[in-house]
């Protein structure tokens, strides 16, 4: 017998009619009962399983940990990605700083460990518990340990490794502490800045070059055609970098000892105690990578002319490199600045003299559009002044740095100029930091390696 429901005549309606409140009551508990049974299994189920296993249920969320250990300060990031989709988006960038960096504890490697304690604790607090097993921490030195004598490096290496896997509960292994090699910075930095750009994707005309100085390195990357990179003197200058679902060739090259720190040290090398590039009014002893250099003011005073020159032979333009018509400087090979090179962007230590220099006019500004004659017009003008006077017409610099301005803004220009072979009127951004989602993130290498770790 089919039994139905067509509304007031049904067989179901009429037998509803004969029952009592009462019954009605009980059949209603009844049915709420049966219902209720699978609903409190499936919550006692949820809550017997692991923290983070629910949240890995719900969550699309990953998390990277970036130390930067560099020759001046150690710095970390710690990244938030949604991977809604399979694509790392980012979501944001929790940063801080420090200083010294690890090689000022050269001589106690425990002690250059324990310094990144502040700096791994932010990471604890900013990662939520139920994602610290799963997130991958690295720290990667850069120049200035690469510049420490007799194995100094591998000991600070090896104790920071104890650190991170007996202090934090992080995701690493033997090959999370390392040096990182200046190519793989730049690459991490090319990456990096075209990622926060939303320049991936397309073309290498779309695509931007960087140009990253620090403290004791220098390195500039930009896409090239096919053409290019089998053209190149060597491999090691072509790296295979991938974003925005594209495939690329990424011209890289770093030249370890011509940051501007290093590069400081190099220019007054090359002329000696008596040098154009420094004040009348100063004389001491330049302390870097072990080695102190003494230093004075030339005897026919400062010159922004000589200056330059005395850092233009310092970078060794002349030194041939094997495909002569493309050379940049100290022997290497330019990469021939195809379309990829067509719009440049200029970090780290031209952002600071920059700014310090009036050059980028803004204060709250992180990034400005200008041109390497700029730093030649700003050490014209700084080259003509005492340290004394470089502290009062420009409050920014540091005491410790007003004696080297006039050097500093001249190895600037050099460098772009005389170096990589940029026309000085040709257009560039100098950035410390790219807006991406109303955010202001760093366009620095440590985002790049992090996409690099979770890829």
């Amino acid at each position: 017998m089919k039994i139905g429901v067509k509304g007031k005549s049904g067989l179901m309606s009429r037998y509803n009619s004969r029952e009592t409140t009462a019954e009605k009551l009980w059949r209603f508990r009844g049915v709420l009962f049966l219902v209720s049974i699978p609903i409190l299994l499936i919550c006692a189920v949820m809550l017997m399983m692991p923290s983070t296993s629910m949240h890995s249920s719900f969550s699309d969320e990953k998390f990277a940990i970036v130390i930067d250990a560099g020759s001046t300060g150690s710095r970390v990031h710690i990244f938030r990605f949604n991977t809604a989709g399979g694509a790392l988006d980012l979501e944001s960038d929790t940063f801080e700083q420090l200083k010294p960096g690890l090689s000022a504890y050269a001589a106690n490697p425990e002690e250059s460990a324990a310094s990144l304690k502040p700096l791994l604790d932010k990471a604890l607090a900013t990662v939520p518990a139920d994602h610290h097993k799963s997130t991958t921490v690295e720290v990667r030195a850069t120049a200035g340990l690469r510049l420490l004598p007799d194995g100094q490096a591998d000991g600070i290496l090896k104790a920071v490794r104890a650190f991170l896997k007996n202090s934090y509960p992080f995701k690493c292994d033997s090959k999370s502490v390392s040096i990182l090699d200046g190519a793989d910075e730049g690459a991490f930095a090319w990456l990096t800045l075209n990622y926060l750009l939303g320049h991936l994707g397309g073309g290498i005309e779309k695509t931007v070059a960087a140009i990253d100085m620090g403290g004791g390195s220098i390195q500039m990357a930009y896409a090239v055609d096919d053409a290019t990179a089998k053209a190149a003197p060597s491999k090691d200058y072509i790296y295979k970098l991938a974003g925005g679902g594209k495939s690329y060739n990424v011209y890289v090259r770093s030249q370890l000892n011509y940051g501007l720190m290093a590069g400081r040290k190099g220019a007054l090398e090359a002329q000696g105690a008596q040098h154009s590039c420094i004040p009348g009014d100063f004389s001491g002893t330049y302390k870097y990578g072990g080695k102190d250099v003494p230093v004075g003011s030339h005897p026919d005073g400062q010159s922004v002319d000589r200056c330059m020159e005395v850092i233009t032979s310092s970078l060794k333009p002349d030194e041939p490199c094997g495909k002569q018509a493309a050379c940049s400087f100290n022997g290497a090979w330019g990469g021939g600045m195809g379309p990829g090179a067509s719009k440049i962007y200029v970090s780290s230590y031209f952002f600071d003299r920059g700014m310090e220099s009036s050059i980028i006019p803004n204060e709250d500004a992180i990034s400005w559009d200008s041109h390497p004659v700029k730093y030649k017009e700003a050490a014209r003008q700084a080259c003509s002044m005492s340290a004394e006077q470089i502290q009062k017409v420009y409050p920014k610099v540091q005491p410790d740095h007003a004696p080297y301005f006039c050097l500093d803004l001249s190895y600037a220009y050099s460098m772009l100029v005389n170096g990589f072979r940029i026309p000085e009127d040709a257009p560039m951004t100098i950035v410390s930091q790219i807006t991406y989602k109303g955010d202001n993130l760093e366009a620095q290498w440590p985002l790049g390696a992090a996409i690099n770790s979770l890829s």
